[in-house]
């Protein structure tokens, strides 16, 4: 059964942008086993990185940021390189039980495991990427801004900082205005706080107000 999601390029655009100007950040990386908290990397995690096609795919985004500190996850974002590898992947999961979820996110292929304490795992497919430091470089959070293929994991320069002391702070803003608001809840609903230059760009980009 084919999942993936056909929206029309209107609809896509104002949910997130399908290219973007990359910017002159950059993106350390280094192996995975060098950091600490990699050590409470899930089951689930460690097996959807067995099913990732080598050197085409990453998990990036929230996962890691709340694997660092040590909170449960609603889900797990897997991005891709190369188009193929997302069709790939698909066969490899639905191989391990994996079965298309009921939950709607446009532009992703969604589907729940066959663990009962699996969480959903999207398969974000609105946009391929160049490699892992076009993953990050996308994000609007920089607390999202970390990667992993499981042998090397990829981080923003402000990243570590961030996620530790709960700053939420734009790296960009590209999401239609309803977007924006549900995901700074959702960060808030974390504990995380906009820090005051953050709540400025939300308000001149939201709102519309001059701060």
């Amino acid at each position: 059964m084919d999942m993936t999601v056909k929206k029309s390029s209107e609809t896509q655009t104002q949910y997130l942008p399908q290219q973007f100007d990359r910017t002159d950040t950059v993106y350390e990386s280094a192996p995975i086993r060098e950091f600490e908290f990699v050590g409470r990397i899930s089951r689930q995690m460690r097996q959807l990185v067995e099913m990732m096609p080598t050197g085409k795919a990453v998990i990036a985004g929230a996962s890691l940021a709340d694997l660092y500190n040590g909170i449960p996850t609603k889900d797990i974002d897997v991005f891709f390189f190369d188009p193929a590898a997302q069709a790939e992947m698909v066969g490899f999961m639905k191989k391990n039980g994996y079965q298309p979820a009921e939950f709607f996110t446009p532009g992703c292929q969604n589907f729940k495991g066959p663990g009962e304490h699996d969480v959903p795992v999207q398969l974000v497919g609105f946009r391929t990427y160049d490699d892992a430091a076009h993953v990050l470089d996308g994000f609007d959070f920089t607390v999202c801004q970390l990667a992993t293929d499981g042998t090397r994991l990829w981080r923003g320069p402000t990243t570590f900082q961030d996620v530790r002391e709960q700053l939420l702070n734009f790296h960009r803003i590209e999401s239609e205005g309803k977007v924006v608001v549900e995901r700074v809840a959702r960060y808030l609903d974390k504990g995380y706080r906009l820090t005051s230059q953050s709540f400025k760009l939300f308000a001149e980009k939201v709102a519309g107000i001059e701060v």
